[in-house]
């Protein structure tokens, strides 16, 4: 589990899903980092890598916390008792990959999405089993 994470969790806290961005999502950094090979190629590679590493998606027994970028952050909390609505977009591609666009809406809070995320559908089921056990 990596340090944001465990800096995010309140005492008693328990991480019950954690997702990511989908390396699909920077295809054409992979690829053309192979076609520049001798010229900086593989810095594109590593920045791919570490842009997928910072994005991170986290569903707590309290809580929806989400993190986007590297060294500027962006991070969205969304209390489970204020979640309405879960929605799952993907595209014919994005099925095929594995990967597609969580969106969230809750009372008072606008619709938040969360792209390009690995295995939405299974997000979306350990979110809807989170809330289900925590509104019984």
């Amino acid at each position: 589990m990596s340090k944001f994470i465990q800096s995010q969790l309140r005492k008693g806290e328990q991480v019950q899903y954690s997702a990511r961005v989908s390396h699909w999502v920077y295809f054409w950094y992979y690829f053309f980092g192979f076609g520049l090979w001798f010229f900086g190629g593989p810095l594109l590679w590593v920045l791919a890598f570490l842009k997928c590493r910072a994005n991170v998606l986290i569903i707590t027994d309290e809580r929806v916390i989400a993190k986007f970028g590297l060294i500027r952050r962006y991070v969205i909390e969304l209390p489970l008792q204020r979640i309405e609505s879960i929605q799952v977009h993907q595209s014919v591609l994005g099925r095929l990959l594995g990967y597609g666009t969580i969106v969230i809406s809750g009372s008072g809070n606008p619709m938040v999405p969360f792209p390009s995320i690995i295995r939405p559908m299974q997000f979306r089921t350990s979110l809807d089993n989170v809330l289900h056990g925590r509104r019984s």
